[in-house]
C-alpha cells in the first residue's frame, strides 16, 4: 500500500511540476528571462515537492526509514525517467539537448531538484513528527 500510495504523491507532484514548468514558459521566460525564470520555477518546484510530501506523508505510511529512503529514490528514479522521456517523445529533443538540462556545469538546477526529492520524505517526516519510526 506504501508503493502505490508513494506513486500517487509522484503523479501529483509530476502534475504540479508539469504547471509549474507550464506557467515558466508561458509567462515568466517572457517577464523576466530564461535564467531567471528557471530559477523562480526551480523554487516554486521545490515548494510544490516539499509541500506535497510534507501533507502526505502520513496517508503515505512509511513506518521505517528504509521506506523513507526507498520513496525518495524511487521517486528521483521515476522523474529522471518522466523527463527523459517528456524531453524525447513529447518535445522532441535530441538526447544531448536533454542531458544539458541534467549537467550542474551548465547551471542546471536539476540535479539539486533531483537530491530534493530524494530528501524530500525525511523531511516531510521530521515536519510531521514523524521520525521516531523503527
Amino acid at each position: 500500500m506504501v508503493f502505490l500510495r508513494s506513486f500517487a504523491v509522484w503523479l501529483l507532484m509530476m502534475i504540479g511540476e508539469s504547471l509549474n514548468g507550464t506557467f515558466r514558459e508561458l509567462f515568466l521566460v517572457s517577464a523576466v528571462g530564461q535564467d531567471r525564470a528557471k530559477q523562480i520555477s526551480f523554487l516554486a518546484g521545490a515548494v510544490i515537492i516539499l509541500s506535497l510530501a510534507i501533507a502526505l506523508i502520513r496517508w503515505i505510511g512509511p513506518d521505517t526509514h528504509y521506506k523513507l529512503l526507498g520513496m525518495g529514490i524511487v521517486w528521483a528514479g521515476l522523474t529522471l525517467g518522466f523527463e527523459i522521456l517528456l524531453g524525447l517523445f513529447a518535445f522532441g529533443y535530441p538526447i544531448e539537448r536533454i542531458a544539458v538540462e541534467f549537467d550542474p556545469r551548465t547551471g542546471s538546477l536539476m540535479p539539486l531538484g533531483i537530491l530534493i526529492l530524494v530528501a524530500a520524505p525525511f523531511i516531510a517526516a521530521r515536519i510531521r513528527g514523524s521520525l521516531s519510526m523503527k
